[in-house]
């Protein structure tokens, strides 16, 4: 009865308490009267005692009590348990639920050093023969295997083969052991078992880790990268496991699980990240490189939905000043936003973030391409607004001579058939897109608009850089009342994507802007409004 009570005050930590008990148990048995249960109990006495010096600071105490129950000829089990005991006391383990696998790398570090102080008594105690108890001793070197990483993959069957002796006395003892032990046992078994990648064992081994965590044992995250891929070379439940790796590990696990060696393809990492990159107080320069890993996945995922959105947002936040250098290599690697983006999105994404950042020759060099393109389409409104906007830029004019030559020969060999146009039936076009001096500016354009053709009427809609779902809204509620659109290319790229899909779902003929003056806004809105009386005709109405 008394050693039960001090047992579960020693695990209560009671250890005050603990010591009274077991001191007064010890001095039963120095007593010329013996009861034979005290007798049968001296050693189990003698070691507890031991663990709570342990507990006290008292080591050299704690070491000479353990050293003497040696020397005293003790059974095999309790040799073996004596011996485990000292290791740890050599390694400055409290306890040996206190032997564990920490995930911080400086930590684990110290756990192995220390594990290794205590290594010759831990494998005295494994080579004692019969010694059911010797299980402490594989626990610990079992623990010391996986940890080291020196070692190199040859660890993992070491660590391997001393847990599955630890966990069969753990197993059939439970009483014996924190509650805490089993659980981390059959995760480090589980661990040690996939990176031995049997494919007959992964299914145990999966099994194992899944017991473990459930159970609440803590995940050491220096083994979720390498677990992961080695899961991924088979039928395993890969999605599962990372789940409960998220879910146990936090944020520590989830930056193991976007390390180059883990398969991009699961879908619960990508959403994580993006998760992560929205919570309230995120830095936004965490947010961006959150929302960077989080692209690269959804794009693997061919998530284009998801992939565009986040294109969007890192180019808002580019523009604003974040992240943008990291941003430009996305839009310089095709591969990094393709299919969610294309060559023209990049394009005007990267002029955008260019210009604003002041950067004008080398915005101007982004479109560069874009620009000859539209030549060679023909497409001259398109052209003509790359040079607006170069022209309202402190640049100098030899830097744009060859567009504005190629332009011109490209207007002389076009008929214009345009200017000969007469007004024709009551047409709306709604103008979507412009900053503040755009804006300023509508009144003017709406009486250019009137001189070349009194029956185009206008609408205007603004858009805000840092937030377009509001105008996509407007727009939204407004499309019904107007025949065509005008949707200036200086707006969100994922903006004007949305606009064009609702003009197309509605059969609304559609015209880009591609600058911001007064006068190549009223050759876009003459162009629409074109187009808009064609698709009228054709569809019957007037």
């Amino acid at each position: 009865m008394l050693l039960n009570a001090a047992t579960e005050a020693l695990r209560s930590d009671q250890t005050g308490v603990a010591k009274q008990l077991f001191a007064l148990l010890m001095d039963c048995g120095q007593t010329g009267k013996t009861h034979e249960d005290v007798a049968a109990t001296a050693p189990t006495v003698r070691r507890r005692m031991a663990h709570c010096l342990r507990l006290l600071g008292e080591h050299s105490r704690a070491e000479k009590l353990l050293q003497e129950l040696l020397e005293d000829g003790t059974d095999v089990n309790n040799q073996a348990m004596v011996l485990a005991d000292l290791g740890l006391l050599k390694g400055h383990f409290l306890l040996l639920d206190k032997v564990h696998i920490p995930s911080d790398e400086s930590a684990r570090r110290d756990i192995v050093e220390r594990l290794e102080a205590g290594e010759s008594e831990f494998r005295r105690a494994i080579d004692i023969e019969d010694a059911t108890f010797a299980a402490h001793g594989h626990y610990c070197l079992g623990v010391l295997a996986l940890a080291d990483d020196r070692a190199g993959d040859g660890r993992y069957e070491t660590a391997y083969q001393h847990l599955e002796h630890a966990i069969v006395q753990f197993q059939s003892n439970p009483n014996d052991y924190p509650a805490s032990l089993i659980p981390r046992t059959r995760l480090y078994l589980g661990l040690s078992k996939v990176q031995l990648m049997e494919p007959a064992q992964m299914g145990h081994g999966t099994q194992l880790i899944v017991e473990g965590l459930a159970a609440s044992a803590e995940l050491p995250t220096h083994f979720v990268a390498p677990t992961i891929d080695a899961l991924s070379l088979s039928d395993s439940a890969i999605e599962d496991v990372a789940a409960l790796f998220l879910k146990a590990g936090g944020d520590k696990a989830l930056d193991a699980l976007t390390q180059p060696q883990v398969p991009s393809e699961l879908p619960i990492v990508a959403e994580k990240l993006l998760q992560r990159a929205h919570r309230p107080h995120q830095s936004r320069e965490s947010r961006a490189a959150d929302l960077r890993l989080a692209l690269a996945r959804f794009l693997r995922l061919n998530n284009l939905e998801q992939s565009t959105s986040i294109l969007d947002e890192l180019e808002g936040l580019a523009v604003d000043g974040c992240a943008s250098d990291e941003f430009l290599e996305i839009l310089n690697t095709p591969e990094r936003y393709e299919p969610a983006w294309n060559a023209d999105d990049a394009a005007w994404a990267c002029h955008h973030l260019l210009d604003a950042r002041g950067d004008y020759a080398l915005a101007l060099q982004a479109l560069r391409d874009t620009f000859f393109r539209n030549i060679h389409n023909s497409m001259l409104l398109e052209a003509a607004g790359i040079l607006d906007w170069a022209h309202s830029r402190p640049l100098d004019d030899n830097s744009y001579a060859e567009l504005r030559g190629s332009y011109s020969a490209a207007q002389e060999s076009e008929t214009d058939t345009a200017a000969d146009e007469q007004p024709g039936e009551q047409v709306a076009v709604l103008f979507i897109g412009g900053d503040e001096s755009q804006t300023r500016s509508n009144s003017q354009v709406t009486d250019k608009v009137r001189q070349q053709d009194s029956n185009i009427s206008l609408g205007f809609v603004a858009t805000n850089w840092s937030n377009w779902k509001p105008t996509l809204e407007d727009v939204q509620r407004r499309l019904p009342n107007f025949n065509a659109v005008v949707l200036s290319r200086l707006v969100r790229t994922t903006l004007g994507k949305h606009v064009r899909l609702l003009c197309d779902k509605r059969k609304i003929p559609w015209r880009f802007c591609y600058g911001a003056g007064q006068d190549i806004r009223v050759r876009a809105i003459m162009e629409a409004a074109s187009a808009g009386r064609s698709m009228s005709k054709r569809s019957g109405v007037v």
